[in-house]
């Protein structure tokens, strides 16, 4: 396998760390054994930009990693008066190449995200390890002055302009039809900021020039998890954390399959452990851990990566929860060698547990495998358990819900044993998520109202909020409407009928941002006006048996709030999730993430449904 870089910088306008940054990437990507092509200066005009792009394109081959790193400013189309602005969309958003000029009325000479998407789609044509890093203004919708911070970001540009030359790029033969609007599964987007926010460079401090914000705390976050199996998802905490350090309102995030390890295409599986990083002030900060019920005294053992679970020997060190918030538990870190550090894929196992952990009926050889585990514990004698562990007369090992098997049978053995432990703490976090439904852990309780329902040749049909059936290759929407004066942030979470938990927008991680009185709708068209709905698929090799049930929470928050660690593969899946309903459509918005010191306010509302195995005739 070939690892290969194309580092894109255009210092315009007076920025001045784009060449640091291109310099510095380039140094830490060959570190990591990447091949690094350089576009800069008086190459980075958009011919220039495109012939590149075009020559890495042609240049992967499908077994090689592929990496397309901007440096530069980002600019936005801003919508024509009377324009609805209640979603944005990235066919607004450009890339600003060192030719930029004032767009005519046939010429346009920024690369906007649709053609960069076109772009992307061509080259996950040739591999499915791809990543994309972009280090501009509104880059949270992209394939993205204060105090010394420079902002990143170009004004002047209207709608009309972006639309004039797109239909002039779609005349000439640009495929936008390659383009999913649902985000393109082969690639990871990371992101300098939301896409109503900007991104910053500052004073560089071992020399003159300025650095991109994002860009150095990525190659410090990159430095940290070298020789460390990190996903992505873990990497943007602390990438976040540095950033925020500087900009508290500068929100890096990432786009697309986070939960892959850096630079590859396997999912880093965190079933029965959370994400914990070191807080700088010996406090240490759990990520996921409320919505996954976690409780003030709950206890945690921090082990490294390497660690297959919470065993005594190879601790680092112990924490004990004080403080839970929406997605985050905190307290103090206690490690047990004096000035050790946590490393970059430190993971914490919840070893004492305040809430009761979800019971389940396991054979006799099963039991010591399950003694420390994080989110489940051995039924007791008469007790009711709807999970459980079926053993054959041959050794053969199936889990059991109340509802019937989950997976094939799986022969006797170390790794069959590994597998169903990790299958039955899913089962627990997705129950314990699932749970929660309705609550709130403040008195936040805004006016929303929600609506969903089938999709039939373009027209809507609404069906009840709960209870509701529908069926495998149905489309259905889900409608979200903020009947308050408040801007709110909503994020769908899907949990799945082989209990994988999907983050429906996970495009944008930290919800999508919706002003009072708008709506959003999740199974429209983002190229286009239509409601087209989403497909739900019955997962592959789940029984078709009988029906099951499927949960879709709606988070509602005042503030942004980043829900991907709730990530996990289904009890059916191997190495990757495949979330129940297929084809997701997530749009790109985004907001400042504010370092509040008051209780986060939110509450989740649910769609709950079920849905039946068999196909509709008549719309097949």
């Amino acid at each position: 396998m070939t690892r290969r870089a194309l580092l894109i910088g255009a210092q315009t306008f007076g920025l001045a760390g784009v060449e640091h940054d291109i310099a510095a990437m380039d140094e830490a990507l060959s570190r990591r054994g990447m091949t690094v092509e350089r576009c800069v200066g008086p190459d980075a005009t958009r011919d220039g930009i495109v012939a590149a792009y075009e020559r890495l394109i042609a240049d992967t081959g499908p077994a090689d990693a592929a990496l397309v790193y901007y440096s530069g400013h980002g600019g936005y189309a801003w919508p024509l008066e009377g324009e609805s602005t209640k979603v944005a969309r990235n066919d607004r958003q450009f890339i600003v190449p060192t030719d930029f000029r004032a767009p005519t009325a046939d010429d346009f000479r920024g690369i906007t995200a649709l053609e960069l998407s076109v772009l992307l789609a061509r080259l996950t044509e040739r591999t499915s390890n791809a990543t994309v890093i972009l280090d501009c203004c509104h880059s949270g919708l992209m394939s993205r002055n204060l105090g010394a911070a420079h902002v990143r970001q170009m004004p002047g540009v209207v709608r009309a302009d972006l639309d004039a030359h797109h239909e002039r790029r779609i005349r000439a033969g640009l495929p936008v039809h390659l383009v999913d609007p649902t985000g393109n599964k082969n690639a990871v987007r990371l992101v300098a900021c939301a896409t109503d926010q900007f991104a910053h460079e500052l004073p560089r401090s071992d020399g003159p020039g300025r650095y991109g914000l994002l860009t150095r705390s990525l190659i410090q976050a990159l430095d940290e998890a070298d020789g460390l199996r990190v996903s992505w998802s873990r990497l943007i905490i602390r990438v976040r954390h540095l950033v925020q350090l500087h900009v508290p309102h500068q929100r890096p995030d990432v786009e697309g399959p986070f939960e892959r390890v850096l630079f590859e295409t396997e999912n880093d599986d965190s079933a029965g452990w959370l994400f914990v990083t070191d807080t700088g002030d010996g406090r240490a900060s759990i990520a996921g851990a409320a919505l996954l019920g976690v409780q003030t005294g709950d206890e945690f053992a921090i082990m490294p990566g390497s660690a297959a679970g919470p065993a005594t020997e190879g601790r680092i060190a112990f924490v004990r929860v004080d403080d839970v918030g929406l997605t985050v538990a905190t307290g103090r870190l206690v490690f047990h060698v004096p000035g050790t550090t946590l490393p970059a894929d430190a993971r914490a196992y919840r070893v004492t547990a305040v809430a009761p952990r979800v019971p389940v009926l396991v054979p006799s050889a099963l039991v010591p495998a399950l003694e420390n585990s994080a989110f489940v514990r051995v039924a007791g004698p008469g007790e009711d358990a709807p999970v459980r562990v079926v053993e054959s007369p041959d050794g053969a090992l199936v889990v059991h819900d109340g509802i019937g098997p989950l997976h094939e049978p799986r022969q006797p053995g170390p790794r069959t044993v590994a597998r169903v432990r990790a299958d039955l703490n899913r089962i627990a976090r997705a129950t314990v998520l699932r749970g929660i439904r309705e609550e709130s852990r403040s008195t936040f309780n805004p006016p929303v109202t929600l609506e969903w329902g089938h999709v039939r040749a373009g027209m809507l049909y609404p069906l009840t909020p709960a209870g509701a059936t529908v069926h495998a290759s149905d489309l259905v929407y889900f409608r979200i409407r903020n009947n308050a004066r408040r801007q709110l942030y909503v994020s769908l979470i899907d949990i799945g009928m082989a209990y994988a938990v999907s983050v429906l927008t996970d495009l944008d991680p930290g919800g999508i941002r919706l002003p009072g009185g708008e709506e959003y709708v999740f199974g429209g068209d983002d190229w286009g006006d239509q409601l087209i709905g989403r497909e739900v698929n019955w997962p592959k090799n789940l029984e078709r048996g009988s029906p099951r049930p499927e949960t879709v929470l709606v988070l509602i928050s005042a503030e942004p709030q980043n829900v991907s660690p709730l990530h996990q593969a289904g009890v059916w899946a191997t190495d990757r999730a495949a979330p129940a309903l297929t084809n997701l459509l997530a749009h790109f918005c985004g907001g400042a993430d504010r370092d509040f010191t008051r209780p986060t306010l939110f509450c989740v509302r649910s769609f709950e449904f079920t849905v039946d195995p068999a196909v509709r005739q008549h719309e097949r």
